[in-house]
């Protein structure tokens, strides 16, 4: 046994005597040749480490983590792991899916969860498209699986707190903190960036009537709202790992400080869906002559949309109130205004107000 303690591992560093053990006794100790690498911060003694302690997992994580940085150490630090621990041909790294429900709740052997933690802590460090795919494809067959799991699942109730499956991961992960990580990183990108054109700043739109009300609320506190509406086991996962939130606390700052623009962004989009259906509805209609403009500006005033619309170049003011297609016109116009700008306007009892005002517009 042997007794580690500074002044050893100063002599060690010093190419000194280390006696009364032997070098090779030493540089076989994972515990000791650990300190002599922190100690001096001297990557060249990890090729003195002999192959038991390449492939010794405390080892392997705590080098891995201390020399962060430098990616290419990590790569070389995990490659000897893995060649160090190779897997009996009776191992398997990932389960083949069976509708058996046993199989949703796994065990894997130590050495497996150990690979797996080694792996995911190199992708993390090093973005290494290898180790990258290999945390890819993990979480591809955990997704798998918990669809699979869903196909078992009658009540909705359960359907509906399943979410997206972080719970059955978190369960089969308990014991590899690392991959969890990992996963819950994927699962967050599926949630705020995969599988919609929504983006986080058309959820914030959305949401809050104005950037006074999202920065009062708090951009994280918004983030996990939406997270929790898709799984509430992640965003619990999430509260107590808010770094997860990172690049999407950058994004809700960028839209912040682009509020107004978005806004204009949006309003000019509508303004040119409004001209589009003028157009096609004097063309269904055949009414060319159809003073729109005259009646658009009076359904916008009468919805308190009028910051939204410029009629400064107005020349028909007036129009037939009685005519039919006039009429039908009015109708339909403001049944595509109250749809386009319907965040902007309430109907209370059957009457539709504005929450346009000059304080909140933007």
């Amino acid at each position: 046994m042997i007794k580690i303690n500074r002044a050893l591992v100063k002599r060690y560093i010093n190419g000194e005597s280390v006696v009364p053990f032997k070098v090779e006794d030493l540089e076989n100790n994972p515990e000791f040749m650990e300190e002599v690498l922190i100690s001096s911060k001297d990557k060249k003694y990890y090729e003195k480490c002999s192959t038991a302690v390449k492939g010794n997992f405390d080892f392997a994580i705590k080098i891995m983590t201390f020399f962060m940085e430098d990616k290419e150490f990590v790569k070389e630090v995990a490659s000897q792991f893995i060649s160090n621990n190779p897997l009996n041909e009776e191992d398997t790294i990932l389960e083949e899916i069976d509708d058996d429900e046993e199989v949703f709740i796994r065990k894997r052997s130590q050495q497996i969860n150990e690979l797996f933690e080694v792996i995911a802590l190199a992708a993390i460090a090093t973005l290494d498209e290898d180790y990258v795919a290999r945390t890819v494809m993990i979480y591809n067959v955990e997704c798998e699986i918990a669809n699979a799991y869903v196909n078992n699942l009658s009540d909705e109730e359960d359907l509906e707190s399943f979410g997206y499956g972080f719970w059955l991961i978190q369960e089969n992960y308990a014991n590899t903190p690392i991959m969890l990580y990992v996963l819950a990183k994927f699962m967050l990108v599926d949630i705020l960036e995969g599988g919609t054109t929504e983006t986080i700043e058309d959820i914030a739109h959305r949401k809050f009537r104005n950037v006074l009300t999202f920065q009062k609320y708090g951009i994280t506190n918004f983030l996990l709202d939406v997270i929790r509406s898709k799984d509430s086991f992640l965003a619990d996962y999430v509260t107590a790992h808010t770094d997860l939130l990172a690049k999407y606390v950058e994004q809700c700052e960028v839209a912040i400080k682009e509020w107004p623009s978005y806004i204009l962004k949006m309003d000019l989009a509508r303004r040119k869906s409004v001209d589009s259906w003028i157009a096609k509805f004097k063309l269904k209609f055949d009414v060319p002559d159809l003073p729109t403009d005259a009646i658009l500006k009076e359904v916008v005033d009468e919805l308190g949309l009028a910051s939204k619309f410029d009629f400064s170049e107005l020349t028909e003011t007036s129009y037939n109130p009685r005519d039919v297609m006039a009429l039908r016109f009015k109708r339909d116009i403001r049944q595509v205004l109250t749809i386009l700008y319907s965040e902007y306007l309430v109907n209370i009892n059957g009457k539709t107000f504005s929450l346009i005002s000059q304080d909140n517009s933007n």
